[in-house]
């Protein structure tokens, strides 16, 4: 085989170790899932990524993330059931759901031969994952999600595929290549169940020496080639549809990291070229047998990008690669930053920079505490001059720089230094000064500024002349606005345009005139400054105000725009301000990088994590050198290449993760990317909604903002918080809108979860129903009780109108009468009789109607002293024995009015009809309780009657009428010679307990006494 030259290519790299989060240095594969999460496999556990974050799977933690082994060797993606399975080396596989992020299936090793083997690698076909072990090939049915390797152990036939199997790819024949630990190459048909191929190790390597042939990795090419990875470099076999073969291995020249070294790792890229892992990562075209070397930019990071293992190319085609010290990332886009960072290869000497001054393409002359640096690209640096702190830089004309600082003013020319005032003899009044900034006019001029309030010198290098123009009174038409001089910028008219605190003085050199410019701030009142530089476009001025922001002026400097951080600016605490082809503004802060588009009037925002060398620069530490500029500050500088500022217009990809709830007895964790609605129990104390934007580019710098319910609230700004905390909300819905932004202030679609927070019981819709009927039942009850009480009152009143007409009335009329009859007759004596019983009786009458309104007799105590008060004189008088018998229980047992004046009645008529017509010589009445059944008997021995025989008249259907009034029953027995029994009987039955507690409602409602 010839020999294949080799190029290098350079990539910005991203690299994570276990500090950053990873679980284990050693990875051996990595995938990405539809979701864009890249997925680790790892020594020590399975990672999930999404740029910020690894989420561990391993063994011993909880259900949801808890894997087999500690030591995942492969993972199979599943887009169709969205599940990655996770290969074991031992144990089992497991399943995660991409979705809800948790292990869905944990399906054990079954096979006794293989109980003890280790897993090495897996490749699915179709419904099935053919697992690599080092006791043979094992088949996992993704379907039924269960194993199926018993028709291949134990069989004699197939006892090759029983042995130490360490690679396994698939053709596009359905057919399984095994790579055999000092065997070869096996092929297996498993729709067959057979192998149709065997490829000993001597035909492939052309070396008898079987311990030689190790398999690594392998990987199968549309043009029915077959890569084969091994621990002696890597080959190459062609096949047609019998499957005899070409075998031949492929060298690269002895300068390549991938010369007759373990190629652990192949993944095909097209149809041309093959990434291959070894000591270092190459790019193989087969098509025109050409290889690239991928190294990263910076030298520093080049020892990182060794003893590979795996590696994968993402969605965005970065190449994402597994290395012996972590996970590095080899990025599709370069990078507009080229950091020089402060570290050991530099002896800690670039730990803050006051100056910096490009040579070329790879020297900078860079000012810092010990004096003058010259460092050469990123590889070493070297110390030019030794003693106090050089504070400034700049150039006089080609190959000459002024070295400016605490000690005198020194000369660097042509790679030497020397005193300034020694070459320069007109500097020797002023060697001791600090100068800071300096702008060319022609092709012999410089104006240059002081840093100690000396003003300005006008310096002809060629003439050897200095002026100096400062703040003086008596010089008005050259004065200065101020001898305190931050920087000097010279505008397109070639007008030095020097810049101090609250102003700035335009210089015409012509003349040896100036302008002085002072700017207000409208809206605070106040006068503007510090100014710390300056730059100009085509129509405007742009001046960086210390503490202010971004000043936009017209050509006659009157303002017009002042852009803070409301607008988007990172900091206010501005330095230096380039300018990119009038399009791009590069402003230097004391908090990172702020790139101004001009056109958009839009800020985007860098810091360290961008590739920043630090998020804290120093007011003049700035130069530009062939469109690039360099600034510096703590912890070195960083070359900034504005051509690759590619606006990040793609908005973030935004998930809400998951919902956790706490509640008294434990913590609820609800995790699903697609949750749309949760409900929340009502024993949650406080409710976390998580989520995450799945960014490679600039994770850090990702700002959330999240709306509840309505659509015109508020939009809350949480940062860099990816969470929010819900706690006291009431119950009821709640659509929950978040959305990111990245470092471009592009903004993510919104996500919306709906939280419904469930109500206790006592404030369920059902509760609050119940309550309400409760409510309104009670309000009816009292309603209907009161009315059935001013019914009843209102009865009572009838009844005792009805009789004291019929009664009282008709007594007092016959009164009436008897009296006109004793006037006028002889037997005045009978008359005045009748008129006395009348009136007795009419007393009798009127005594009842007032006892029945007394509230204080409403007992059958009172019902019954009353009874004896009538019927004992009577029954005295006629000569009949009355005795009463009576149950203590029903003397307390409360009557309404209605009540106490029927019973009255009733049994004053029942005993009258006995005395006057019943010839009887005994009365027994009885009042009894049987549970709530109140029964009042009234028996006499008289006579007796026939019940059917006697007319109906007014007094039995009196009697049963009253009665019914009050809802007893009455009911008289009555045989001739037998004697006459009345029995009246209560029909509701009323629970005492609750009659008083009604009672008492009624009384608290209408505050009855």
């Amino acid at each position: 085989m010839s020999v294949y030259a080799q190029d290098v290519e350079t990539r910005d790299l991203a690299f994570y170790s276990q500090r950053d989060g990873i679980s284990n240095y050693n990875i051996h594969k990595i995938i990405q899932d539809n979701k864009k999460f890249m997925w680790i496999a790892t020594q020590d556990g399975l990672n999930r990524f999404d740029g910020r974050i690894f989420t561990i799977y391993n063994k011993g933690l909880e259900k949801k993330k808890e894997l087999f082994s500690n030591d995942i060797r492969d993972l199979i993606y599943d887009e169709g059931r969205q599940i990655v399975w996770a290969i074991c080396n031992l144990g089992g596989i497991n399943g995660i759901d991409v979705i809800t992020g948790e292990v869905k299936y944990a399906i054990p090793f079954n096979n006794d031969h293989l109980s003890e083997s280790w897993r090495i690698a897996a490749k699915r076909l179709n419904d099935y994952i053919y697992i690599a072990t080092s006791g043979g090939l094992e088949i996992f049915n993704v379907r039924t999600a269960a194993f199926e390797d018993g028709k291949i152990h134990g069989t004699k036939n197939l006892n090759l595929l029983q042995k130490d199997i360490r690679t396994v790819e698939v053709d596009k024949n359905g057919n399984v290549w095994c790579g055999i630990l000092d065997v070869g190459l096996v092929i297996y048909n498993p729709t067959r169940n057979s192998i149709i191929k065997t490829i000993p190790y001597f035909s492939i390597t052309q070396v008898s020496d079987n311990s030689t042939f190790w398999p690594l990795s392998g990987t199968i090419t549309n043009e029915n080639t077959y890569y084969l990875g091994t621990k002696n470099g890597l080959y190459k076999l062609t096949f047609d549809r019998t499957y005899s073969h070409v075998a031949q291995q492929i060298y690269f020249n002895k300068r390549s990291p991938s010369y007759k070294q373990e190629i652990n790792y192949i993944l095909s890229k097209g149809n041309s070229s093959l990434y291959l892992c070894a000591n270092n990562l190459t790019v193989y075209n087969h098509l025109t047998n050409k290889s690239i070397e991928l190294q990263p930019r910076k030298t520093s990071d080049r020892k990182l990008l060794a003893d590979l293992t795996v590696c994968y190319e993402d969605s965005n085609k970065n190449i994402w690669v597994g290395c012996k010290q972590g996970l590095a990332v080899l990025k599709n886009l370069k990078s507009p930053f080229f950091p020089i960072i402060n570290s050991r290869l530099f002896n800690d000497k670039l730990s803050h920079l006051y100056a910096v001054q490009p040579l070329n393409d790879k020297q900078t002359l860079v000012g810092v505490k010990s004096g003058l640096l010259l460092v050469n690209g990123d590889s070493y640096v070297k110390q030019l001059t030794q003693g106090n702190r050089v504070q400034n830089v700049f150039c006089i004309k080609r190959g000459e720089f002024v070295i400016s600082g605490k000690d005198e003013l020194k000369l660097f020319a042509h790679g030497k230094v020397n005193m300034l005032a020694n070459v320069y003899r007109e500097f020797v009044p002023y060697r001791h000064w600090e100068l800071n900034s300096a702008v060319g006019i022609g092709d012999s001029m410089l104006i240059v500024g002081s840093e100690n309030n000396e003003g300005v010198l006008i310096w002809n290098y060629k003439k050897h002349s200095i002026q100096r123009l400062e703040d003086d009174e008596a010089n008005e038409q050259s004065r200065l606005f101020s001898n305190n001089i931050n920087s000097i910028f010279l505008n397109g008219k070639e007008h030095p345009v020097i810049l101090s605190d609250f102003g700035l003085t335009e210089f015409y050199p012509g003349d040896m005139k100036t302008k002085r410019v002072t700017f207000q701030n409208q809206q605070l009142g106040n006068k503007i400054g510090v100014l710390m530089d300056m730059t100009e476009t085509a129509d405007y001025y742009w001046i960086n105000a210390y503490g202010e922001g971004l000043l936009k002026t017209d050509k006659n400097f009157n303002l017009l725009k002042i852009y803070t951080l409301k607008q988007g600016l990172g900091n206010s605490g501005l330095y230096k301000v380039f300018n990119f082809k009038d399009s791009l503004l590069l402003l230097t802060s004391n908090y990172g990088l702020s790139i101004f588009d001009i056109k958009s009037e839009t800020f985007t925002r860098y810091y360290d994590t961008d590739g920043l060398q630090d998020n804290t620069f120093e007011e003049a530490c700035g130069a530009v050198y062939k469109n690039k500029y360099y600034a510096g500050g703590v912890n070195g500088f960083v070359i900034v290449d504005p051509k690759f500022l590619a606006v990040q217009n793609t908005p973030p990809l935004l998930y809400i993760e998951g919902v956790k709830i706490q509640t008294a007895d434990n913590i609820i964790d609800s995790s699903n990317l697609e949750m749309q609605t949760l409900n929340i129990p009502s024993s949650a104390s406080q409710t976390n909604v998580y989520f995450t934007v799945v960014d490679y580019v600039s994770p850090f710098n990702i700002k959330y903002e999240y709306q509840i319910n309505k659509k015109n609230n508020p939009w809350i700004d949480i940062g860099s918080q990816n969470f929010i905390s819900l706690t006291g909300l009431k119950p009821g819905d709640y659509d929950i809108h978040i959305r990111a932004c990245n470092t471009n202030n592009v903004w993510s679609a919104t996500k919306t979860i709906k939280l419904i927070f469930l109500p206790k019981w006592y404030e369920t819709v059902l509760f609050k129903v119940a309550v309400f009927s409760l409510f309104t039942s009670l309000l009816f009850g009292a309603y209907r009780y009161r009315l059935n009480q001013l019914k009843e009152k209102e009865e009572v009143r009838k009844n005792i109108a009805r009789d004291l007409h019929d009664d009282i009335g008709s007594t007092l009329n016959s009164v009436k009468i008897f009296a006109h009859l004793a006037e006028t007759s002889a037997e005045q004596h009978m008359y005045f009789s009748l008129i006395k019983d009348s009136i007795k009786q009419a007393s009798l009458s009127l005594r009842d109607m007032i006892w029945i309104l007394d509230n204080s007799d409403d007992a059958f105590e009172f019902l019954i002293q009353r009874l004896q008060a009538f019927i004992n004189p009577v029954a005295d008088a006629s000569k009949i024995n009355v005795e009463f018998k009576i149950d203590n229980l029903i003397r307390s047992q409360a009557l309404s009015k209605t009540e106490k004046r029927n019973l009255l009645f009733i049994v004053k008529e029942v005993v009258t009809n006995s005395i006057k017509y019943a010839d009887c010589s005994k009365i027994v009445i009885s009042f009894s309780m049987n549970g709530t059944v109140k029964e009042i008997n009234i028996r006499d021995n008289g006579n007796g009657f026939d019940l059917s025989a006697v007319p109906k008249g007014n007094g039995l259907r009196n009697i049963k009428l009253r009665a019914n009034q009050i809802k007893y029953s009455c009911f008289i027995h009555s045989q001739l010679n037998q004697g006459t029994e009345t029995v009246l009987i209560s029909r509701v039955i009323i629970d005492q307990k609750r009659k008083s507690f009604a009672k008492a409602l009624m009384k608290s409602l209408f505050r009855w006494k």
